[in-house]
């Protein structure tokens, strides 16, 4: 299994003061918590008593029927516009023997996907000729898990999570054939030979000819889908943020998948998460206001679709949020929608406040594909993964940069 490299991170270590969600009995072992209480840690804390091995506790069925009932009627209260609630990280409740073996079933699932698709013409024989499109195999295991606990709302074990592992991998990977007949021409050469009666002399005669065939051309195609791109498609509102409290934290099960790229959450602590912007820039009120809101988030997991401090955001979520937090009023949109709501300025005319756009930073349509606020002195705060501060000097955001724009409001 291949691990994917994510859009390039800074931060994330550092001191958090966040309650810890709680869905069951006290933790006792791997420390993957759970009480009936919410708990106030600080963030290196956390990290510390994630570290103890050994599994969760099992949890009744009675236990888990009131959490999906309790997770039902969070949806209703989430359903403001602006919910003030923070993200809660939170602890996998399932043993570290069912992640581990969920995440290995998921592999296996995507190891006879791969085998089915370099193997289609042996598997699948008839054809002429056969094209491939597909698309490269991979995930990773804390984002599988952490979708698969918010989908499963919170308590699982490998036999009852059969079908949501299904339903995810079908969400991620579609493989197709199309079969197409296709009219080709040849151009072929064909002799003949004529003998004159009278003087018994051949003659060899050599014409070209366009033939006409027809050939079958079967187009194998593997759709993989980026697995960030599902929580926001499969979960509910009060799903997805469990989704993101479990991603915090990498549901405090940090060790058992030590090659993941989401080890910066909690093992790595980077200089620029306590960037400080120089106070001459925050005279502007309306850019004070914003960094403060934006700046509440810093450490935050990347969660596609997300738009609420609760369910943590995308790079588009986090600009919207921190903006109508602060007085602005715009409807969310994606990045290339905020690029259309701003009137472009040029580097010359750039000052804190203004947004920056990038183009490319993942495949699709849309010409703009990723947005941060500026914060002056060639830095921007952004949801990456996690939420940072970042130099815009770097290869990557320079390769990928697109416009500067400000908001113009009416």
């Amino acid at each position: 299994m291949a691990f994917r490299q994510s859009i390039p991170a800074i931060v994330c270590a550092a001191v958090l003061t966040l309650g810890i969600s709680g869905h069951g009995a006290a933790a006792t072992g791997s420390g993957r918590a759970s009480g009936g209480e919410a708990a106030a840690l600080e963030y290196t804390e956390l990290v510390e008593e994630t570290s103890t091995e050994g599994s969760a506790p099992a949890v009744e069925a009675e236990e888990q029927e009131a959490y999906v009932e309790s997770a039902a009627d969070t949806d209703e209260e989430l359903s403001g516009e602006h919910s003030r609630t923070v993200l809660r990280p939170a602890y996998y409740t399932a043993s570290d023997e069912d992640l581990l073996s969920a995440e290995a079933q998921y592999s296996a699932l995507e190891a006879e996907l791969q085998f089915k698709a370099d193997n289609y013409e042996l598997l699948n024989p008839g054809y002429d000729e056969y094209v491939y499109e597909l698309d490269d195999v991979e995930h990773d295991p804390y984002e599988l898990l952490s979708l698969l606990s918010a989908y499963l709302n919170g308590y699982w074990t490998l036999s009852s999570a059969q079908d949501a592992i299904e339903d995810i991998f079908e969400s991620q990977y579609t493989l197709t054939e199309t079969v197409t007949e296709e009219t080709r021409y040849e151009t072929m050469t064909e002799t003949r030979t004529e003998t004159d009666a009278e003087t018994g002399k051949t003659v060899i005669y050599v014409e070209r000819v366009e033939a006409e065939y027809t050939v079958s051309v079967c187009t194998v195609t593997l759709e993989a889908r980026d697995m960030k791109c599902l929580p926001a498609e499969m979960l509910t509102r009060s799903q997805l943020a469990e989704y993101a409290s479990y991603m915090s934290i990498l549901g405090g099960a940090e060790e058992l998948f030590p090659d993941s790229e989401y080890q910066k959450y909690v093992t790595d602590t980077y200089a620029d998460y306590d960037y400080d912007v120089p106070e001459e820039y925050l005279e502007d009120e309306s850019f004070a206001a914003v960094l403060a809101e934006a700046e509440r988030y810093l450490g935050y997991p990347y969660v596609w679709g997300g738009s609420y401090p609760d369910t943590s955001f995308d790079c588009s979520g986090f600009v919207w949020n921190a903006f109508t937090a602060a007085g602005y009023e715009f409807e969310r949109t994606d990045a290339q929608g905020l690029y259309s709501l701003c009137e472009e300025v040029s580097e010359d005319e750039l000052r804190p406040g203004d947004l920056v756009f990038f183009t490319g930073t993942y495949e699709t349509d849309s010409t703009v594909t990723h947005v941060g606020i500026y914060v002056g002195d060639n830095m921007m705060l952004h949801a990456g993964d996690p939420i940072q501060y970042t130099s815009l000097d770097t290869e990557y955001w320079q390769n990928h940069l697109y416009a500067f724009g400000r908001l113009v409001q009416d």
